[in-house]
């Protein structure tokens, strides 16, 4: 369960990261970015896993996460 959560917090966190950031900057420096803030991103993302853990709150979980990471950037 511990390597679901973490696994999960990793991929969602880098994914709606680099994406709400590559609309604002070129994808290196997005990718720069992200590795500079890794602790509040994944804070961000496992935020994100917790949501897709809850049947019916999963649903919401690409617009809440798009509108959390843009509000990180």
């Amino acid at each position: 369960i511990a390597a679901f959560f973490g696994v999960n917090a990793y991929l969602l966190s880098r994914e709606y990261f680099e994406m709400a950031a590559g609309r604002f900057r070129p994808m290196p420096q997005a990718a720069a970015l992200r590795r500079a803030h890794r602790g509040t991103v994944l804070g961000a993302g496992a935020v994100l896993a917790g949501m897709m853990a809850v049947p019916i709150l999963n649903l919401l979980t690409p617009l809440f996460g798009i509108a959390l990471m843009v509000h990180l950037h």
